[in-house]
């Protein structure tokens, strides 16, 4: 993710004439899944970057124009990891509680205003997370493809 994408897309939407009323914002598209001492930092980064990073940006350039309107809404994709953290998902975990505490205090800040905000807290969900997922504990080197059901087995198994 290039750093100032986020405000490039509002930008063109601006430009082309056009207002965004619903922002919804997954951002998880891979994930890192390991033990936090052998997990690439690289990698790592371009997570925190992605979920923490890109969001705010995006809200930022979106929500001025909301709020002048007085219509709008904004949906930001958590987790169910914020309130029962997984170990070997570090990063994910912490950046989707901070998804979820920018999401309430966005929504302190706007109540009253005309624009709604919220946060979706989903329990494992088969996602492209789990293709990009890779461990050793759980077959490195594989493309792995699991059910919901695999995915909660294999956690446990981990621990």
């Amino acid at each position: 993710m290039k750093a100032n994408a986020p405000r490039q897309l509002a930008e063109h939407i601006s430009e082309l004439g056009f207002s965004v009323d619903i922002s919804s914002s997954t951002t998880q598209a891979s994930g890192t899944y390991g033990r936090f001492e052998e997990i690439d930092t690289e990698r790592e980064q371009e997570e925190i970057m992605l979920n923490t990073a890109a969001l705010v940006d995006l809200t930022h350039s979106l929500l001025p124009d909301m709020l002048r309107r007085e219509n709008g809404v904004i949906v930001n994709v958590a987790s169910i990891a914020v309130f029962m953290p997984c170990a070997y998902s570090t990063v994910h975990g912490a950046t989707k509680a901070f998804v979820l505490s920018f999401s309430e205090v966005l929504w302190a800040e706007t109540r009253g205003r005309g624009v709604r905000v919220l946060a979706l807290c989903p329990g494992a969900t088969e996602t492209g997370v789990f293709d990009a997922v890779v461990s050793e504990e759980m077959g490195a080197g594989q493309n792995l493809s699991l059910s919901t059901s695999t995915w909660m087995r294999n956690e446990s198994r981990l621990h």
